[in-house]
């Protein structure tokens, strides 16, 4: 004979299943500003790989050291979307002009290459926009409201991190502000200094520190609730 719950054991069995609830929703919470900071992470580690798999010296250009892999970020509205945060891993060319405006600029996506590494840019033409990706939208995707750069990295208001052929972190080595990088080893992040972009949500933070030399990255959560 097969024995049935009581009610008294449903009733356990619900109150039991409801504080396990309550004490994981805010992990669940929680989770996006985590996976926000591993994506970016991961597209930091992406660009320098970049850096360091395609050399952009060239003896006949006096810029050449201008033109290095870039990770930039942006507040802006574009493709018909929202002003919201967005990101792009690019390189910049031409004129460098130290802004992202030429499909021939930006990165593939290497899960998808027929996806740019970037959510849109300024004055992107319409027939590009079939190929951005959404993933690169970090307040669609994470409710991200701000990105900030600190220490050295954020200088003059700069948005972008750059790497040299060696994988070092630089300062953005093209951009309007300061005039960019005047020599090859101009705007490395030295050891000593300090170089972190700060993701935030409504809530929470997520800090991610770039290491001088190395590029190493890691993330720290300053505010995260203790369970």
């Amino acid at each position: 004979m097969k024995k049935a719950f009581t009610m008294l054991e449903l009733v356990v069995v619900i109150v039991v299943i409801g504080i396990i609830a309550a004490a994981a929703l805010p992990r669940i919470n929680d989770d996006h500003i985590a996976e926000a900071a591993d994506q970016v992470v991961s597209h930091i580690r992406y660009t320098q790989h970049l850096a360091m798999q395609d050399s952009k010296f060239d003896p006949t250009d006096a810029n050449w050291f201008r033109k290095r892999w870039s990770i930039t970020f942006t507040q802006a509205a574009f493709c018909g979307g929202a002003n919201e945060w967005r990101y792009s891993v690019y390189h910049d060319d031409g004129a460098t002009t130290g802004n992202l405006n030429s499909a021939n600029e930006v990165a593939r996506d290497p899960l998808d290459p027929n996806k740019f590494m970037s959510s849109g840019w300024a004055g992107i033409p319409n027939a590009d926009c079939a190929n951005v990706s959404n993933k690169y939208n970090l307040t669609t995707n994470f409710g991200i409201t701000n990105v900030q750069f600190r220490g050295v990295c954020g200088q003059a208001g700069l948005q972008t991190l750059s790497f040299d052929e060696f994988g070092r972190p630089m300062r953005s080595v093209s951009t309007p502000n300061g005039g960019g990088a005047t020599r090859g080893y101009n705007r490395l992040v030295y050891n000593g200094q300090n170089c972190q972009i700060v993701l935030s949500t409504a809530r929470r933070t997520a800090t991610i520190t770039i290491t001088p030399e190395t590029g190493f990255v890691q993330v720290t959560f300053p505010n995260r609730p203790q369970n």
